[in-house]
């Protein structure tokens, strides 16, 4: 299962008599959504970059190849 932040911020618990507060567990939840959106989006810019880096690396590669066969 992939979790989005907008999962940890709506999850809902069971209710029961001595369960947690139900406050802190929202905060946490808030602060934990928000920290793994960060990372979320952090991971996204890194997909890109190296998706770039690896289309410029053939590039590269091709120009090489070419370069030798004229030689």
């Amino acid at each position: 299962m992939i979790l989005a932040p907008e999962d940890i911020r709506e999850q809902e618990f069971n209710k029961s008599f001595r369960g947690f507060d139900k406050e802190e567990v929202h905060a946490f939840l808030e602060k934990l959504s928000s920290e793994f959106e960060t990372l979320f989006n952090e991971n996204e810019v890194i997909k890109k970059e190296l998706e770039e880096t690896k289309q410029k690396l053939e590039e590269s590669l091709h120009l090489e190849m070419k370069i030798q066969k004229s030689f």
